[in-house]
């Protein structure tokens, strides 16, 4: 019975961490990949999530995002190469989150999601390859 009560408290836990990381990971989501900001209102969003999740993401989730926040092109023009790149490192932190959220991502393969956002993602690979 201590076992089951034990397994029901971090059931209940796990949850609660889910629902409240869900708020942050879906708003992620939604303003990098496909809906536009203000750079203010983008850099805001991008401080609330580095407030909110510390304590409650997993170190996967935390590690990608740093990675695809780390790796963004300085210039305001990118590069295909640029393009590719940073939607694959931002793809990593999403699916990342959906670990998170106990969601899977088996039989997601890599610029699956990316070709959710970008509509020429196919030909930016291709161009981007050839060169």
């Amino acid at each position: 019975a201590w076992i089951v009560r034990g397994y029901e408290r971090r059931k209940v836990a796990d949850a609660v961490r889910r629902e409240k990381l869900d708020a942050f990971y879906v708003e992620m989501a939604q303003i990098l990949h496909g809906r536009e900001l203000e750079e203010e209102e983008r850099d805001q969003l991008i401080q609330d999530f580095m407030r909110g999740t510390p304590v409650s993401a997993s170190a996967k989730t935390l590690k990608t995002f740093q990675n695809w926040r780390e790796g963004l092109p300085e210039s305001e023009q990118w590069t295909d190469a640029d393009t590719l790149e940073n939607s694959l490192r931002y793809e990593q932190f999403v699916k990342a989150m959906r670990d998170d959220l106990g969601i899977s991502n088996r039989g997601l393969k890599d610029g699956d999601l990316a070709r959710m956002g970008i509509n020429d993602y196919d030909e930016i690979v291709a161009k981007t390859k050839v060169s």
